[in-house]
């Protein structure tokens, strides 16, 4: 009888630890502190609605957040990145921006985690296998842009990209597509991220008498150009790609357009605005869609199985994403919908191709 006793017990025991769900660990990377506090600061509420989602408890397994601040540096996101692989023993990682992306890229392939790198038009980071990047294809982006300064009228074009890869890699994208078209760039120019002084680089574009310049650069360093240009009294068309969305203070801006991601959908935003107040902005999106494929992944699988966590991501196939339905393509790429915005009363505005002028 007793033995009888034990047996049932032991089994009761079994079931329930079998019925316990497991506890997946995804990290987060963003800046979040220092002078790129206001580009990660924004993502937190993409966070706070999947942590509302996990904590509803519909899902197979348990989600726990681990958040790392990097400050956009490749030494906070490689001692960020040390932390959540090596101590926290994560299941995945998001990040933000290619300069995260080339840090955690060969670290992430030797510990073989799912790692979704978000706002990166860099095609080196991905690799179709762990790493995988969500953001409009570059040649897309970068076709779509040039339709719009053709619109505009732009014959002679410059270019003034900061030396970092993601606006690298839209230089060289735009530099492309310009060519094929038989409009090759006047002028390229570039300069390192710590510069604050760009008078003698405008001055050299100038000579070059472009009709539209295209300032590649994060804050600060867009504030300064644009104030500099007008001190100079040098006005071209100014137009960019994605980072008029990176700047907290557009009033050199106005009425000034650009091309970025995609808008998020109504769905989306409505349950972004019931977890955190907020409407999306530039990013957020992207990093909801970065979580939500991991734990789409993982709610596949009965354990923290991490290469056939990332084997479901490679081939994901019209996902329900924050912004659409989106693929994986074979190099890792998200790919995800553009869209076209004119800075109006401070702010970005989605407009219509037809629309711009």
């Amino acid at each position: 009888m007793k033995r009888l006793l034990f047996c049932a017990l032991c089994l009761i025991t079994s079931l329930a630890f079998a019925a316990t769900p497991e506890t997946l660990k995804i990290g987060v990377i963003l800046p979040l502190s220092g002078d790129n506090a206001g580009l990660g600061q924004p993502q937190m509420s993409a966070i706070k609605l999947f942590e509302k989602e996990c904590a509803e408890g519909h899902y197979r397994h348990k989600y726990k957040l681990v958040i790392e601040d990097n400050q956009l540096t490749p030494r906070g996101s490689a001692e960020a990145a040390y932390k959540l692989i090596y101590i926290d023993h994560v299941d995945g990682i998001v990040s933000l921006f290619c300069d995260a992306g080339h840090v955690l890229a060969p670290m992430i392939r030797k510990q073989q985690i799912p790692h979704v790198n978000c706002v990166c038009s860099d095609d080196t980071i991905p690799d179709g296998a762990y790493n995988f990047s969500h953001w409009p294809l570059p040649a897309k982006e970068c076709s779509a842009f040039v339709d719009m300064i053709q619109k505009m009228g732009a014959k002679r074009v410059a270019i003034v990209a900061v030396l970092q890869p993601g606006h690298l890699a839209l230089k060289t994208g735009v530099e492309a597509e310009l060519k094929k078209r038989g409009m090759p760039a006047v002028a390229v120019e570039t300069f390192n991220p710590d510069e604050r002084d760009f008078r003698v680089l405008l001055l050299k574009v100038r000579e070059k008498h472009p009709d539209t310049v295209i300032p590649l650069a994060m804050s600060p360093q867009m504030e300064i150009i644009l104030r500099q240009m007008k001190q100079l009294d040098f006005r071209p068309r100014v137009v960019t790609i994605e980072d008029f969305d990176f700047v907290s203070d557009l009033t050199d801006a106005e009425g000034l357009y650009y091309v970025s991601g995609g808008n998020a959908t109504d769905e989306f935003n409505r349950k972004l605005r019931d977890a955190s107040g907020k409407e999306a902005t530039y990013g957020v999106p992207t990093i909801y869609d970065g979580l939500n494929l991991i734990r789409s992944a993982y709610e596949t699988l009965d354990g923290p199985n991490h290469v056939a966590a990332a084997r479901w991501i490679a081939q994901a196939k019209d996902f329900p994403s924050a912004m659409g339905r989106v693929s994986v393509n074979a190099k890792g790429r998200i790919d995800s919908e553009l869209g076209f915005y004119r800075v109006v009363h401070g702010k970005p505005v989605a407009v219509k191709l037809e629309e711009v002028k």
